[in-house]
Formats: structure tokens, sequence, C-alpha cells
């Protein structure tokens, strides 16, 4: 936190940090930086300052959405192979079941295949 100002006194920052888990922020650091009120303040520091937390804030949600990404595209590929798979079966299946209408025959490789929370499409498997 950086304050411009008057300065607070360092006992109101330790009250204020022993209250910080009260509120949920038990695993937060605060850092406070003050003194910017007693002399003219340096206007570049404070840009700086400010563009390090931007930086450390961006940094955090570019890291937050890779992971998010990479995971999607985990289930992509995962979708997809249901798909290769299901169109080498099918007349595989077809053969060896004539009997079987097609809606059994991908009902039968969605639940040994699918990944069991999502209909048809999502394991590569349609009606058609």
């Amino acid at each position: 936190m950086v304050l411009i100002g008057q300065t607070v006194p360092d006992e109101m920052i330790a009250n204020a940090k022993a209250k910080m888990p009260k509120y949920g922020l038990k695993n937060v650091h605060l850092i406070v930086q003050q003194g910017f009120g007693q002399e003219a303040t340096d206007i570049n520091e404070l840009k700086s300052l400010l563009m390090q937390d931007l930086y450390k804030n961006s940094e955090e949600v570019l890291r937050v959405q890779t992971i998010q990404i990479d995971s999607l595209k985990r289930q992509v590929d995962k979708y997809q192979s249901y798909g290769r798979l299901t169109s080498e079966l099918i007349p595989e299946m077809k053969v060896l079941f004539p009997l079987c209408g097609r809606g059994f025959l991908l009902a039968y490789l969605y639940r040994e295949y699918g990944d069991g929370e999502t209909g048809y499409g999502h394991a590569g498997l349609s009606e058609e």
C-alpha cells in the first residue's frame, strides 16, 4: 500500500495487520510505503511503484489464464480422440453386431469410452 499525505503511525499499521485474518486476509502481506507527504512528491517514484503493482497483477492473471487454456486444450484433445475412436469402431461394430442399431452402438461406446459427464457430442459421438 502506498500512502500519500500524513504519515500513519506504526501502531496503527500493526493494528491493521493484526486484524487482517479476521477479514479473510490471513495469507496477505501488508507492505506500507509512506513518507511522500514530507517533501515534494517524486512523481516518477510513484509511477514506478504503480507500474510494478500493475505488472505483478497482470503477471498473475496471465498465469491463471495459461493454466485454464492448457486444461481446456487437454479436454479438447481428449474429445477429439473419442471422435477418432468412434469413427474407427462403428464400422467394425456394425459387422460384429448387425442386429444392433447405430444408437445402441453409440450408447455402448459412450458408456465405455465417454467421460460420463456430458452427452454424445462431447465424446465425439453423434446420432447421425
